[in-house]
């Protein structure tokens, strides 16, 4: 079992294991067995994918990572820069 983590990731033939990006593009006779985190999943006909997928943002959520929700109410309470001193 393996994984990939990257932006992008394009698979044509077979993986198994996890794979986590931003997309993930399962082409015509690609195979993957196993758990996918990505916001975006496409699936081409004659492609195959057997196991678990998640929205990357639920998966960091569950590690304990920032999502986004959690970065827009840090930003909100943070010194605007007038408010720093007038940088």
């Amino acid at each position: 079992m393996g994984e990939i983590r990257a932006d992008a990731v394009i698979i044509s033939g077979f993986f198994e294991g996890q794979i986590a990006g931003t997309s993930v593009e399962i082409m015509e006779g690609g195979k993957v067995i196993g758990e996918i985190c990505s916001n975006e999943l496409v699936i081409e006909p004659g492609g195959m994918f057997i196991g678990n997928s998640k929205m990357l943002e639920e998966a960091k959520s569950n590690l304990g990572e920032p999502t986004n929700e959690k970065a827009e109410e840090a930003l909100k309470k943070s010194p605007k820069k007038d408010e720093k001193g007038g940088e």
